[in-house]
């Protein structure tokens, strides 16, 4: 066929929303027009090979992050990214404040009114001891959420 009636056919093909049904003219165009067909198929294949997640395997360690990071801004200072409480500090806390615990409820020469009283501040202790916890380590539980999903 002609070069401009191929041109006219090939800009209303593109114009068409993904999954919208191919008018007539054009799908007779293409039904005769070798190279209008090829072109067709071609921009199928490549719309297929976009598509799909890149399968360049990059190995996630600080250093490869931080050059990426330098690379997307010069202004990168590098600043560790670790986090900065361990979790020796968050089991050390734990420990701490449940053998407290225990020496407040083993010792026996404190009123019943005061007995209540701590309790509920070890009570209080406890829940924002876990809150605080869970906040600062957010994103590990959410990492460890996601993969339970994809696995189930």
């Amino acid at each position: 066929m002609n070069s401009k009636k191929c041109n006219e056919i090939m800009d209303r093909y593109l114009e068409l929303d993904k999954g919208e049904r191919i008018p007539f003219e054009v799908t007779f165009h293409l039904l005769f027009c070798r190279k209008c067909r090829r072109d067709v198929r071609l921009m199928a294949q490549a719309e297929k090979l976009l598509s799909e997640p890149l399968k360049i395997p990059v190995p996630l360690t600080d250093t490869t992050i931080e050059n990426i990071l330098r690379t997307i801004d010069p202004a990168f200072s590098g600043i560790s990214l670790k986090n900065p409480i361990s979790m020796k500090n968050w089991i050390i806390g734990g420990v701490l404040m449940v053998l407290f615990m225990f020496v407040f409820v083993f010792s026996r020469n404190i009123s019943r009114n005061l007995d209540v009283a701590i309790s509920l501040v070890f009570a209080g202790c406890v829940i924002s001891y876990t809150i605080a916890f869970v906040f600062s380590n957010i994103d590990f539980f959410v990492k460890k959420i996601n993969t339970m999903k994809t696995t189930v």
